[in-house]
């Protein structure tokens, strides 16, 4: 069946339904592209200009996907995963960091594959070390479309 296709049950019987798009048709957009909404913790200071002129505090939450700012919530977490990254030197035009090296499972080196050594995460006055990200994939109860939470340290994700 082609990718244009959906197969429909009417009366228990199936029917596919052509949408009449090119088999070759392309929108340019690749999954790299899709990003999953994010609950993000706010802090002194967040800058994100989805809050300009809104009233928010320090410790609340603010859901990106339904624009809501929260005190808290009710979540199913869906899947868990943890990252890990290196970071270079800041820019001085932005101040932020380059990312070194990345780790997509939080154990193994994605460039080389190699374990990650325990005295790479001891802090340094530079600031190159490596720090630990817990992801969290939830569903906000009330809301049909999931969102990532994401946290420096696990602890802190007992607050929702």
């Amino acid at each position: 069946m082609a990718q244009n296709t959906v197969t429909q049950s009417q009366n228990n019987k199936p029917a596919v339904v052509n949408y009449g798009i090119p088999d070759d048709y392309d929108h340019g957009i690749a999954q790299e592209d899709v990003k999953i909404p994010s609950i993000i913790l706010m802090q002194k200071m967040t800058e994100l200009m989805e809050l300009d002129g809104r009233k928010w505090k320090a410790g609340q939450f603010y859901d990106m996907g339904t624009d809501t700012v929260l005190d808290k919530f009710d979540g199913l977490v869906v899947k868990y995963y943890l990252t890990t990254r290196l970071l270079g030197e800041k820019d001085p035009s932005t101040g932020r960091a380059e990312i070194v090296r990345f780790s997509s499972d939080g154990t193994h080196w994605d460039d080389n594959g190699e374990i990650i050594a325990q005295d790479e995460f001891k802090y340094r006055e530079d600031g190159r070390f490596a720090k630990k990200t817990y992801h969290y994939l939830v569903l906000r109860k009330g809301c049909d479309m999931p969102a990532m939470v994401s946290y420096a340290k696990d602890v802190i994700c007992r607050r929702w």
